[in-house]
């Protein structure tokens, strides 16, 4: 039996999504899996979120689990007994002026980052990121183990619906919540001359409403730029297929799914050019600097450079989810005998 302490909201997180398909996939590999679900409470104060980071950090203290492996999924829900811990990313301290604003903000990056120095083994899911945690954390780096992501294949596929919509534009999207660091003002400046492109916005506002707002302005003065809001599943899945281009320029990440979900649709990405993604995705993404000459330059180059859809979408299934769940269970073996206290 294994422990899991996953995070959970209203709105569908990153890390909440992992936490799923990693369950999925040890299930699937025949592990017995218990469940502890820690609810995020956050509000928005002067239109961004508070309160998140602390009120998990709290919740998790008050759980007693007892199995050999306690694994928590992120690093808001480690527990004095977790003896495993997934690292998704240090955003906070690679971009602390937009983070690390308060004093309240601070204590909550202190207090989480502070309880994974002890955890006997830390999941990241690329070698950039280990060497970070290495690096500014002090952390050994034979304490670190990187296991391949996922992304869930059962939802992410070509999808192309019978349409009687002609178009005469290239469609580009970009998908995710209205957090500042995913750059959606720099691919609307890029885009709000280009007439031959069409750019489709989707995502939830989650506590970023002030940012919202901004961005829902800059989109009212456009003609080729069109806001959807939060999609379901399968709306998301069509989106991302019948996409000419998803484009994802996130000022840092752990991973990034969004780009290995496009793929898995048979959609070639632009990505800001980081050793993140110089990593996951290696020559099968273009890439471009956060500039809006460099955008709007690259988004042509890859149009017209386009890769195959069929390579694509294999390259998409070396993240599977039976993948991640065997490589995590060799994480679990390393754990000691020893149960944390």
């Amino acid at each position: 039996m294994v422990t899991l302490i996953c995070s959970h909201s209203k709105v569908p997180t990153g890390t909440e999504n992992y936490s799923n398909r990693l369950i999925k996939g040890l299930k699937m590999i025949g592990v017995d899996v218990q469940e502890i679900r820690i609810e995020k409470r956050e509000i928005s104060l002067l239109g961004r979120p508070l309160g998140g980071t602390i009120s998990q950090f709290l919740a998790a203290q008050l759980k007693n689990p007892d199995d050999k492996v306690v694994h928590s999924t992120s690093i808001n829900v480690v527990n004095r007994k977790t003896n495993v811990v997934t690292v998704h990313d240090l955003i906070p301290l690679q971009l602390n002026r937009t983070y690390s604003t308060s004093a309240y903000r601070k204590l909550g990056y202190f207090l989480t980052f502070r309880n994974i120095q002890n955890v006997e083994r830390i999941i990241v899911f690329t070698g950039s990121l280990k060497k970070y945690i290495h690096e500014h954390l002090g952390i050994p780096l034979d304490k670190i183990d990187v296991v391949s992501q996922s992304i869930d294949h059962d939802i992410f596929y070509p999808e192309k619906r019978n349409t009687s919509e002609s178009r005469g534009q290239k469609v580009i999207s970009m998908v995710g919540d209205f957090n500042p660091r995913k750059r959606f003002d720099l691919l609307i400046e890029a885009v709000k001359e280009m007439n031959d492109v069409k750019l489709v916005i989707a995502g939830p506002i989650n506590a970023w409403v002030e940012r919202y707002k901004s961005i829902a302005k800059m989109v009212s003065s456009t003609k080729n730029v069109k806001i959807l809001g939060e999609l379901e599943q399968e709306d998301l899945r069509y989106l991302l297929s019948s996409s000419d281009l998803v484009v994802y320029l996130s000022e840092a990440e752990g991973f990034g799914s969004i780009p290995i979900e496009s793929m898995a649709c048979g959609t070639n990405v632009l990505v800001n050019n980081l050793d993140i993604f110089r990593e996951t995705l290696t020559d099968k993404a273009f890439y471009c600097n956060l500039d809006v000459e460099s955008i709007r330059k690259n988004i042509y180059f890859a149009l017209e450079n386009l890769h195959r859809s069929s390579d694509l979408i294999e390259y998409s299934k070396k993240y599977s989810i039976e993948r991640m769940a065997v490589e995590t269970m060799k994480v679990y073996g390393k754990v000691s005998t020893k149960t944390s206290q």
